[in-house]
């Protein structure tokens, strides 16, 4: 739930910072907006709850595999329109130390 403004556009920008702990197996999911505010033919974005499900859905896949099926269920989801912003995602799973 902690965000701030884009990052790089603003010289003096601050930012919100949070910790979080984690455990072997969890996975991260980093991404441009691109990807939650990709839209389909009716003007609706993918969102975010687009985006959580999906990544729920496939948690148990590699990093790779998830972030394949993460970009598949955006282009299905825009049925060929043209995306306005790049689609930027990055995954990480934590194996632990």
């Amino acid at each position: 739930d902690t965000g701030g403004s884009i990052l790089g556009v603003f010289p003096h920008a601050t930012f919100e910072e949070e910790t979080l702990q984690l455990e072997p197996g969890d996975v991260l999911v980093a991404f441009s907006d691109g990807v939650t505010e990709a839209e389909n033919g009716a003007g609706e974005q993918f969102g975010d709850a687009r985006l959580a499900s999906t990544a729920l859905a496939h948690r148990d896949a590699g990093p790779e595999t998830l972030r394949d099926r993460l970009l598949d269920a955006v282009r299905q989801f825009s049925a060929g329109k043209a995306q306005a912003d790049d689609l930027t995602l990055l995954v990480l799973r934590y194996l632990g130390g």
